[in-house]
């Protein structure tokens, strides 16, 4: 911290250096009469550059010499910026640089602004990291900050996660000049990104066993498989790398056509599947305790929740009539899910107590919620509040709802069932960070909330769009993160101006952040982001 305070205590100090040369200018282009020879000589007398002072020697240059304004002089005279030693014996006319003193004089009140600006950020600064903070954040593991921040704790620096990159942002970062070891999962952190771990109890939640992957159809265009899931899917080729598509699968096919089918399923979601847990929990559990970052419990896109899980069954279409036609069904779809999430999370929650748990849901469009607030409260609402009592009185402390689109509507239920966090906070969808602090208060933690479109905009637009985020930060019960993967149209510079640039914002070094607002440049590309 020190060296920090140092790097703006030089930054002030250069800040005063120009008021002093501003200050000059203006006593430069004060309008008065004198001997322009005489004033001339004077000031070569001053000037340790010869050719300068050879020109003002000839008398065919004496009156160009003489006409030079403070700008033109800084060009040809090695002493600009040492007012103690510019030739300031030289006196203008006032016909034709009249206008510049008021110029000048403007410019000087600029810079005085920016400087008071300067010492009222550092003010700040000061105050959120060191008046506030009791405990410096170097002593402080990645777990502490992370509890500290859910607990609105003040002036502690926020955790750094991260989601993940498509694999074609990461290839394209690759051809830029990114570490060739550089993945696209950043969950688990990513040492060369800066970013910080949180890892999954291996604890299996989806289908066991899952169905059996099955090319249909292939041609040099597409392919239709069957997903593990059961879901029959069509896939373009173009752009892919493994199985991560530029563009959305078109889904054909689901699992459960009628009822049949999900009595069917429920033989895939048996509590009592040993492979579904590791064989050597106990001891695992034992290492875990010892843990200096958080844990979760159930990988992600693992653990998934109710929309999540019939939407899958019967598919989005099908599902929206299912919940009016065959409301018996639905109900026990459900049921059997509240009771497969609590079976299989006590087996684990016996040993160990993760740091929270999250569902996986994306109930949610650009617009909306894709089922409505009643829908939710009558077949979701009394499954979900039962799973978070059973995780609450098992001492899981954070329940996190994870929902693509806006799901705002739906954000009162969430709270009443027992979930407080939700992310990533879409903003394309018009989910607004700030607005839902205002109208939920404190007891919705939130995760997310930086769009990804304004990363490719440069470094500039980056630093003012994360500057909107400094209320949340200061107060905490906020991470802030991009709003889901990288996409590829994202440049390795601006992912390194990105990661710079959220660490200012993360380490409460707002003034930096807010000086970065406003000036354009873009440093050199530096592999670690620490």
């Amino acid at each position: 911290m020190p060296q920090r305070f140092d790097s703006r205590r030089a930054r002030l100090k250069k800040n005063i250096h120009h008021l002093q040369i501003m200050i000059f200018r203006i006593r430069m282009d004060t309008p008065y009469r004198e001997d322009k020879e005489v004033a001339a000589r004077q000031s070569c007398l001053l000037c340790s550059n010869p050719m300068q002072s050879a020109a003002i020697e000839d008398h065919n240059n004496l009156d160009k010499f003489v006409g030079m304004g403070s700008d033109q002089l800084s060009r040809t005279n090695p002493l600009h910026g040492n007012p103690a030693l510019f030739p300031c014996g030289i006196r203008k006319r006032p016909v034709q640089n009249a206008n510049r003193r008021i110029v000048h004089l403007l410019t000087f009140i600029g810079e005085i602004v920016h400087v008071i600006s300067l010492i009222m950020g550092t003010i700040k600064t000061y105050h959120t990291k060191y008046k506030l903070n009791l405990r410096s954040h170097v002593t402080m593991n990645s777990l502490e900050r992370f509890n500290a921040c859910l607990n609105y704790q003040p002036g502690i620096p926020r955790p750094n996660h991260e989601l993940g990159a498509w694999p074609q942002a990461v290839e394209r970062w690759k051809q830029e000049g990114a570490p060739p070891e550089l993945t696209g999962n950043y969950f688990p952190g990513c040492e060369i990104l800066g970013l910080e771990p949180r890892f999954f109890v291996p604890v299996n939640f989806r289908f066991s066993p899952p169905f059996e992957y099955e090319v249909l159809e292939e041609n040099d265009e597409y392919v239709i498989f069957r997903r593990p899931t059961g879901i029959v899917s069509k896939a373009l080729k173009e752009g892919a790398i493994g199985n991560a598509r530029m563009s959305m699968d078109q889904f054909l096919e689901f699992p459960v056509k009628e009822r049949s089918d999900w009595e069917a399923l429920k033989k895939r979601l048996r509590v009592d599947d040993p492979t579904r847990y590791p064989e050597n929990l106990p001891q695992l559990a034992e290492e875990w305790k010892n843990r200096d970052c958080p844990w979760i419990l159930g990988q992600n896109v693992n653990l998934a929740g109710f929309f999540w899980r019939a939407r899958e069954y019967l598919g989005t279409e099908r599902l929206a009539y299912a919940w009016y036609d065959e409301p018996e069904m639905m109900e026990d779809m459900m049921q059997y899910t509240a009771d497969f999430i609590i079976g299989v999370a006590a087996q684990v929650l016996e040993y160990f107590t993760p740091d929270y748990i999250c569902l996986n849901e994306d109930l949610a469009m650009k617009s909306g919620p894709l089922l409505s607030p009643a829908i939710f409260k009558k077949f979701i609402f009394p499954h979900l509040k039962r799973v978070c009592e059973f995780l609450h009185s098992r001492g899981v402390k954070h329940i996190a709802v994870d929902s693509d689109g806006n799901p705002e509507l739906l954000v009162p239920l969430f709270l009443d069932a027992g979930v407080d966090i939700l992310w990533p906070l879409e903003r394309a969808s018009d989910v607004n960070p700030l607005e839902w602090r205002r109208k939920f208060g404190r007891s919705l933690l939130m995760w997310g909330g930086v769009d990804k479109r304004i990363l490719p905009m440069g470094r500039q637009a980056i630093a003012r769009h994360l500057c909107e985020f400094i209320p949340l930060v200061e107060e905490g019960g906020f991470i802030p993160h991009l709003d889901h993967t990288f996409p590829p149209d994202i440049s390795w510079q601006n992912m390194c101006d990105y990661l710079e640039l959220k660490r200012y914002l993360l380490n409460g070094d707002f003034a930096r952040l807010e000086t970065e607002s406003r000036h354009s440049s873009s440093p050199t590309i530096t592999v670690s982001m620490k």
